[in-house]
């Protein structure tokens, strides 16, 4: 997962405005593709992906966004997508997926532990 956070665009403001949305929820993106565009006290400014992905929005047209503030996220799937969704929605601490390694650790640790 890969977060796309408000950049620093200029030294008067301390916040920004999402103005609004250029890629849908769930969209698949290339990298460097426009994403959304912010609106500083001076002007109005496109962010772009860094890096391609399944776009979740985190916040809403309209949104007051600090600096630094994750706008949305990019998954390498639409299935990690879903599970990141499903855990939010639950009330699960969310973070990055498991791998097979951890997994396996934890499983072993457990184990272990029985002994």
């Amino acid at each position: 997962m890969h977060e796309i956070t408000v950049p620093k665009l200029n030294s008067n403001d301390q916040s920004y405005v999402l103005v609004e949305w250029l890629a849908s929820d769930g969209e698949e993106l290339a990298p460097d593709s426009p994403v959304a565009v912010i609106e500083t006290s001076k002007t109005a400014e496109e962010l772009v992906a860094d890096e391609g992905g399944i776009l979740q929005q985190v916040v809403g047209v309209n949104a007051e966004c600090g600096i630094g503030a994750v706008i949305a996220r990019l998954f390498p799937t639409e299935r990690a997508r879903a599970e990141y969704l499903a855990c939010e929605q639950r009330g699960q601490a969310v973070g990055p997926p498991a791998t097979d390694v951890v997994i396996r650790s934890e499983e072993h640790t457990s184990e272990l532990q029985s002994l």
